[in-house]
């Protein structure tokens, strides 16, 4: 279980599984939490998606000094989105979605992140990426 924790509120991301059993197709819990709120679904990544979330958030690393507009994941059905900003000073900001797979869901929860650009959020990717395991053969 993935936490990410900032002062007060919490993301978990439930292990991955395979619904169908055929190593395409990956789901697992999310949940966010803060200031009285509890807000969960399931999302959906694929195992041949182009960006993964690890990747995603590497490619956040590798530019700590800082980027222009919002950079955005989100997984298949849209269950889960991250979008990020930095202030090009001293921190970046997470600023994740939680709502039911759907273009026009009928419920969204949203948390700010704000992490440290560097050793922090090199941190973050390098649980993610052991969360997520090791990338499927072929790609």
């Amino acid at each position: 279980m993935l936490h990410l924790p900032p002062q007060t509120g919490r993301l978990t991301l439930g292990p991955p599984y395979d619904p169908y059993g055929d190593g395409y197709i990956h789901r697992f819990d999310v949940e966010i939490t803060d200031d009285g709120l509890t807000a969960t679904t399931t999302a959906t990544i694929g195992a041949f998606d182009l960006v993964r979330l690890d990747d995603f958030l590497y490619g956040l690393v590798d530019d700590w000094r800082g980027w222009d507009g919002v950079r955005c994941w989100h997984s298949l059905r849209r269950e889960l989105v991250v979008d990020a900003t930095h202030d090009r000073v001293r921190r970046v900001v997470l600023d994740i979605t939680v709502q039911p797979g759907s273009v026009d869901p009928s419920w969204s929860a949203r948390c700010l992140f704000e992490v440290e650009p560097g050793a922090q959020l090199a941190a973050i990717a390098d649980e993610v990426a052991a969360w997520l395991g090791p990338r499927p053969s072929g790609r």
